[in-house]
C-alpha cells in the first residue's frame, strides 16, 4: 500500500502546541470544549481548520496540514460551533487501492491501546482516538492528547505505507 503524504513529526507538533498554547502559569481546566475552542488550539499548532456539522447535528472540526486531513467530532452534543462537548473523537480515513486484512489491522491495534483502526464496509481504512473531558483535564493534558493522536496517526500512516518506524508494541 502506498501513502503519498507524510505528517509533521510528533515532536514538531508538540513544540508548536507548547510554544503557542500553553504557558507555565496556565491552569485552565476543560470539562467540555466547543468546536470553536478546539479549532483555536489546532490552529495554534499550524493546522488549518474548518468548522461544520455532522450528519447527526454534531459539531465537526476538519483539520488539515498538507495532504493530511482528519476530523474532530463532538460526541453526545448537538449544535453549532459554540455547543459544549464533553467527549470528542478524532478520526482519519484513507481510501486505499488494496483493503488491509483483519490481521494487518489487528497488528496495528495491538500496539495502540488508546486508538483503534478498522476497515469500513465500503473498504475505507479508518483510525480513531476518543477523548473524554467529563471530569475535567488541564489544557496541558488536552494538548498531550492531541500529541498522542498525532503519534497514532503518524504510526498508522507508516504502517499503511510499510515504512520503518519505532517498533509496534
Amino acid at each position: 500500500m502506498k501513502i503519498v503524504f507524510r505528517t509533521a513529526t510528533a515532536l514538531g507538533v508538540l513544540a508548536l502546541f507548547l510554544a503557542n498554547s500553553v504557558s507555565a502559569q496556565n491552569t485552565k481546566i476543560y470539562s467540555d470544549i466547543s468546536a470553536n475552542e478546539l479549532a483555536g488550539l489546532l490552529n495554534a499548532a499550524q493546522l488549518s481548520t474548518t468548522i461544520t456539522t455532522g450528519p447527526s447535528g454534531e459539531p465537526l472540526v476538519v483539520a488539515q496540514q498538507g495532504g493530511l486531513r482528519f476530523i474532530a467530532r463532538g460526541v453526545n452534543c448537538i449544535g453549532d460551533a459554540d455547543a459544549r462537548c464533553s467527549k470528542m473523537q478524532f478520526r482519519a480515513s484513507f481510501a486505499l487501492d488494496e483493503q488491509p486484512s483483519a490481521t494487518w489491522m489487528n497488528e496495528f491495534n495491538k500496539s495502540w491501546v488508546f486508538g483503534k483502526a478498522y476497515v469500513t464496509v465500503d473498504g475505507v481504512a479508518r483510525v480513531e482516538y476518543p477523548l473524554d473531558l467529563t471530569e475535567g483535564i488541564t489544557e496541558g493534558n488536552l494538548i498531550h492528547n492531541f500529541v498522542v493522536w498525532v503519534n497514532i496517526l503518524e504510526t498508522f500512516i507508516d504502517h499503511l505505507s510499510g515504512g520503518e518506524i519505532a517498533p509496534l508494541m
